[in-house]
């Protein structure tokens, strides 16, 4: 074998042992991932197993509804950041929706009307106006939980034309929406220029 072939054998070990190297880390990147959501899902899961009797319990007391409120405003982080699987966000945010009402600008709030006697009727939030205030104390939740004229058209349209079932699922898709919009806040939007600015002003 001459030099060149074996530089030539050397460079093909070096490219596939890289190669390999590469895979390997990818790997332990997506199970560390895939470990890091489960404990998330766990966690988030168990904490408001431990809550769910409390919350039975009506009146409500202040202080189950801010750990529930700030449980809510967590999970509400992780969905915005699409560290979950969307089936856990659909099921977590309707379990969200039978505690706390889509609310519309003008301070009134939105509840499904049945539209026959076979209806399934939507689940009467136990919070009441007063607890419903609590929200202002966490902007990204108090934000997802808005209604727009067009989003309560919507889910009227999908009430009269599928049933209470559908247009619940369509209260879901307006919290999403609501999450997705919520980067676009002013607020956000200022505090990500001002960063921007000032870690040039640090590289120089």
């Amino acid at each position: 074998m001459t030099l060149l072939q074996l530089l030539e054998a050397l460079s093909y070990i070096a490219t596939i042992l890289g190669a390999g190297g590469l895979l390997f880390a990818l790997r332990s990147w997506q199970s560390s991932r895939d470990s890091l959501h489960h404990q998330v899902i766990i966690n988030c899961t168990s904490r408001f197993q431990e809550l769910s009797p409390k919350l039975a319990q009506l009146p409500l007391a202040n202080e189950a509804l801010q750990q529930y409120l700030e449980l809510c405003n967590e999970e509400l982080f992780y969905f915005e950041s699409n560290f979950l699987p969307q089936p856990i966000i659909d099921e977590w945010l309707d379990g969200m929706l039978s505690f706390i009402c889509l609310r519309r600008k003008d301070g009134s709030y939105f509840q499904l009307v049945a539209t026959t006697s076979s209806s399934v009727p939507d689940l009467s939030p136990p919070f009441s106006a007063e607890h419903q205030l609590l929200l202002e104390n966490y902007p990204r939740l108090d934000y997802a939980f808005q209604l727009t004229p067009k989003a309560e058209k919507a889910i009227d349209n999908v009430l009269q034309q599928h049933g209470s079932k559908a247009a619940r699922a369509q209260m879901v898709l307006t919290v999403i929406d609501n999450l997705q919009s919520y980067k676009e806040e002013p607020f956000l939007k200022h505090l990500r220029r001002a960063r921007k600015v000032i870690n040039k002003l640090k590289s120089r």
